[in-house]
């Protein structure tokens, strides 16, 4: 009843533009007949290999066989791109009547490409279209999904304890209410955890880089690195379109992402270019079996190569017009050559300029008395993560990570109610202690929950 309820009224935003240019595909299902021969009744596991084994699954699925407590898994990467426009594995239709895939589908780490819908009458739109059973292990790359409401790039629906874990996605994803990078919509306990998402996003109705809606939900430990989300009518989200009563904690977002429509309603920890490149905002998220490299993302089988919109200028590349390293650019305002760039840090103008024998920040001029030396003795680096709200530590920075030096915090510096008593629990010694500081905003849909960064404080010498 609730879910005809927001399909009625998301049917006021019909899609009538198209966000993304769709690839040439042929119509129709295309590609080989679907095979439903390894299907036996009788067995819990099941082996996958190929493009019409996959169709089998959603015809299967499609006609009533929920796979409930079985489990399939795929023995190789599966190309879709000689098969035609996908129909997806299960459905809901508008009389509540479901074909959910209720059991375990195991990716094995491999990878399924060429994956096209282009229908904006269908909804529940993605690879699956109903899910309460479980997705691991499994990479989308270069997809294609054009739907109505509830839209996603590996599923549409998400219900019922479903859950999506340790999976990544690239492509582009529009519909109408309810679009998103991975899922439309996450429901009634769904999960989805341990998850990247590189794609693009287009809806009316609620658009976010991972989910469109998240309705009594959880999503952690994330990362939404798509380059562009657009909401026609209502909000977009770097991570999530709208949170209407999930939980939400530990995700990232690339801070270049455009968004359009209604601000960012449910963002992640900002990560930039820099940081993406380097693995650094990686660094507590995607461990285990995971393959991390710098200069790609994380993968399952071997690093993925970085996406164009996330590869950091060249300074070297003579075309790029607005590279500002250009020392060719006569448009340049930031260039370093430029004798009337008032930031040349070689113009002898220039009042900040460190080298400028007037300038009182220059800890090189004679007349310059610089900080005090109470303010460059102690040095801090991070040494954990902190759920602020459960004080259960998210995880560690091996060696630590060199922070910043400065002044000894005072006590007004120490976030929320972590404590004198709680920081000396963790370090009993006065002169190196752990000090927390909030780092990151409030990420919960009930503003209840922050994360925090522990640092470690010693004395310079």
């Amino acid at each position: 009843m609730k879910m005809r309820r927001l399909l009625a009224c998301a049917a006021a935003v019909a899609m009538t533009l198209m966000y993304f240019p769709a690839p040439e595909r042929t119509s129709g299902s295309g590609g080989a007949a679907p095979v439903t021969s390894w299907h036996d009744p009788g067995l819990a596991e099941y082996t996958i290999s190929d493009a019409a084994q996959l169709a089998g699954l959603a015809l299967l699925v499609n006609i009533g066989i929920h796979f409930d407590g079985k489990k399939i898994t795929l023995n190789g990467p599966i190309d879709l791109s000689d098969h035609g426009e996908w129909t997806p594995i299960g459905f809901l239709d508008g009389d509540g009547d479901g074909k959910p895939f209720a059991g375990t589908f195991d990716g094995g780490g491999y990878t399924i490409t060429g994956l096209y819908i282009d229908d904006q009458d269908r909804d529940y739109a993605g690879l699956f279209g109903y899910l309460t059973g479980t997705v691991r292990n499994l990479g989308i790359e270069g997809a294609y999904v054009r739907g109505g409401n509830m839209t996603g790039i590996l599923a549409g629906y998400v219900n019922s304890n479903g859950l999506i874990e340790d999976c990544y996605i690239t492509g582009e994803a529009e519909g109408g209410a309810y679009a998103g990078g991975l899922a439309g919509n996450i429901a009634n306990v769904g999960a989805v955890t341990n998850v990247w998402c590189a794609a693009n996003v287009g809806g009316n109705m609620y658009a976010g880089g991972l989910i469109g809606l998240l309705d009594r939900g959880e999503v952690a430990n994330c990362a939404a690195l798509g380059a562009e989300i657009t909401g026609k009518t209502v909000a977009a989200g770097r991570v999530i379109g709208y949170n209407y009563s999930g939980t939400v904690h530990g995700n990232i977002a690339w801070d270049g992402m455009a968004l359009t429509a209604g601000g960012d309603s449910v963002s992640g920890k900002g990560a930039t270019t820099e940081e993406i490149n380097s693995g650094q905002a990686f660094d507590c998220l995607f461990g285990g079996d995971w393959i991390k490299e710098a200069g790609s993302l994380p993968g399952l089988r071997e690093p993925v190569p970085m996406p164009e919109h996330l590869k950091p200028d060249d300074p070297d590349d003579p075309d790029d017009p607005d590279d500002p390293d250009d020392p060719d650019d006569p448009d340049d305002p930031d260039d370093p050559d430029d004798p009337d760039d008032p930031d040349n840090p070689d113009d002898p103008d220039d009042p900040d300029d460190q080298d400028d024998q007037d300038d009182q920040d220059d800890q090189d001029d004679q007349d310059d008395p610089g900080p005090p030396a109470e303010e460059l003795k102690y040095s801090y680096r991070v040494e954990y993560y902190i759920d602020n709200m459960s004080r259960e530590m998210i995880c560690s920075v091996p060696g630590g990570t060199e922070f910043f030096a400065g002044r000894r915090l005072a006590p007004a510096d120490v976030a929320g109610d972590l404590g004198p008593d709680w920081m000396d629990a963790l370090n009993p010694d006065p002169d190196s202690r752990g000090v927390a500081l909030v780092s990151y905003p409030t990420i919960s849909g009930d503003g209840t929950r922050d994360v925090v960064k522990v640092l470690y404080m010693s004395i310079n010498s």
